[in-house]
């Protein structure tokens, strides 16, 4: 026995529950930023602006193409409760 006299079993009896743990938490800490939805709504709301105005000073052009973002808003206008962007 070398070190502490706990056996090699049930060292990994143990690491593996806290490995997959670890695991976990760190996904949980990622997916609010680095998800692949985590930006979508300031997308829809580009997108909503962009269809109810007609400016698209809000699109980025050099990011995402401005159809995409209003394609995804378009079921939007369909809702009578939303703000016009404009106030």
């Amino acid at each position: 026995m070398l070190g502490s006299g706990i056996p090699i079993g049930e060292r990994l009896r143990y690491a593996a529950p806290i490995l997959l743990l670890a695991f976990f938490a760190l996904g949980m800490v990622q997916v609010t930023h680095a998800s692949l939805t985590f930006d979508e709504g300031p997308h829809l709301a580009i997108g909503y602006a962009t269809l109810r105005t007609g400016d698209f000073r809000l699109q980025p052009i050099h990011i995402h193409p401005p159809l995409a973002n209003v394609l995804a808003a378009a079921p939007l206008l369909l809702q009578d409760d939303l703000p016009d962007p404009r106030t």
